[in-house]
């Protein structure tokens, strides 16, 4: 079950549609809400390809025994799954959340997104589905937002349905994560709590780079080995989920929040030159455009 699916009476403002598409295998979700109080649900997330694009707000879930994780907007989500897992999300209330959920059942990904499996294989081996969590740059967003757009009774459901095989296609092609480059297994129950711990010590302070030398010794594990288990679990090294989070913090800041573009640099530990290059490169446009458009909105 998605939000979409819910009769639940605590939507301040509800904005939320269903559609199916091709013969009924490609299905569109879209969510635009405010929820007045906390809304909870523990419905399981059913089989098949998921594609999430969290245009605004947070919310936090655990999926079977995964470790609990908070997707802020704005964000993409892709699962594939075989079987129902179980789920427990929570939307906190009085903040705004828009989202566009994209699926395609389960014998049609397999039959022709079949190739998606192996490609995210580091995050979960034979286990029977694969989870991953991503930021979701300009582009994503922008055609979910069309696709959130033509959503409704008076939408445009050909148009609708020719965006969602275009994120599909932009997700699995063009953002699709890359074919693993080490070891594939899955950690294990203890290596996975170590590198909680490492990623907790790395991203304590965004504004400066810690001694990952001393963060493997702290937590247990070589240098080498913290870098296998990072690219394990979230498929990049250690250094590189710190520069992801501060971009991501940077981001938020300046979408939400009177600073400027060097003050934002600054709270995420780089010099503003080298924070304006970065920021293009990960979401497509430069740190002053995306405050240009905090200050005109209406």
């Amino acid at each position: 079950m998605s939000f979409a699916d819910s009769d639940n009476n605590v939507f301040r403002r509800p904005a939320n549609t269903v559609a199916h598409h091709l013969g009924g295998w490609l299905s569109v979700f879209t969510n635009e809400m405010t929820f007045e109080e906390t809304f909870r649900t523990t419905a399981p997330v059913g089989t098949g390809l998921r594609v999430v694009v969290y245009l605004r707000g947070q919310t936090s879930f655990q999926v079977a025994d995964l470790p609990a994780i908070k997707i802020e907007a704005p964000a993409l989500l892709v699962c594939f799954t075989e079987r129902e897992l179980d789920r427990d999300q929570t939307v906190t209330a009085s903040q705004p959340l828009s989202s566009v959920h994209v699926r395609v059942d389960p014998d049609h990904a397999k039959a022709n997104l079949g190739a998606i499996v192996p490609a995210m294989a580091r995050f979960s081996v034979g286990r029977g589905f694969v989870f991953e969590g991503r930021p979701a740059d300009a582009t994503v967003q922008a055609v979910a937002s069309q696709i959130l757009a033509a959503s409704g009774p008076a939408g445009q459901p050909l148009y609708q349905a020719a965006k969602a095989l275009e994120l599909l296609a932009l997700v699995f092609e063009a953002e699709g994560p890359a074919e693993p480059t080490g070891p594939t297994r899955a950690l294990t129950i203890v290596d996975r709590g170590r590198v909680e711990a490492a990623s907790a010590l790395i991203l304590e302070r965004l504004n400066a780079v810690p001694d990952f030398d001393a963060v493997a010794r702290n937590v247990g594990l070589t240098p080498a080995k913290l870098n296998r288990a990072f690219r394990i679990a979230y498929g990049m090294t250690p250094y590189a989920v710190l520069q992801e989070r501060r971009l991501q913090s940077a981001y938020r800041m300046l979408a939400s929040r009177e600073a400027t573009v060097g003050e934002v640099a600054q709270s995420v530990g780089y010099t503003a030159p080298h924070f304006a290059t970065l920021f293009r490169k990960r979401f497509g446009m430069p740190p002053s455009t995306l405050a240009a458009a905090r200050t005109t909105s209406i």
